[in-house]
């Protein structure tokens, strides 16, 4: 893979630019996230009454940019540790954000009338993709 220990040797230097890429943007997207919902985060699927959903700006990219933050950061990270442990728990970490996400779904959907229009124009994570 051209990564040893966190170190980039040979023509790695592609490697270490989408590893470098991936762990920053996830930083990025982390904190223009946060910063719509840093009052009204919850680790659970089930956000709370008065919280109005964003569908501008980053969110209307993304509908989880937090999550796609932590796991572009986990991507990151896994990838400069060149460590198959690490990317599989980035990959299961995935797995668990993006049902978790889908749950949010059912409740933002029953809680506010413009949420199922919204979801079926905005991806989860990638815009384009998924």
């Amino acid at each position: 893979m051209g990564v040893s220990s966190g170190v980039v040797s040979g023509r790695a230097w592609l490697l270490a630019l989408l590893v470098a890429f991936s762990f920053w943007l996830g930083c990025f997207v982390a904190s223009v996230a946060f910063g719509h919902w840093a009052a009204n985060l919850t680790p659970f699927p089930k956000p709370a009454a008065e919280v109005t959903p964003f569908i501008t700006g980053i969110y209307g990219w993304m509908r989880h940019p937090l999550y796609t933050a932590v796991g572009s950061a986990f991507l990151g990270w896994g990838l400069v540790r060149g460590s198959w442990a690490a990317l599989f728990c980035t990959g299961f970490l995935l797995i668990l954000l993006d049902r978790k996400g889908r749950r949010e779904k059912l409740h933002l959907v029953s809680i506010f009338p413009g949420y199922q229009d919204y979801s079926s124009r905005v991806k989860r994570f990638i815009q384009w993709v998924y």
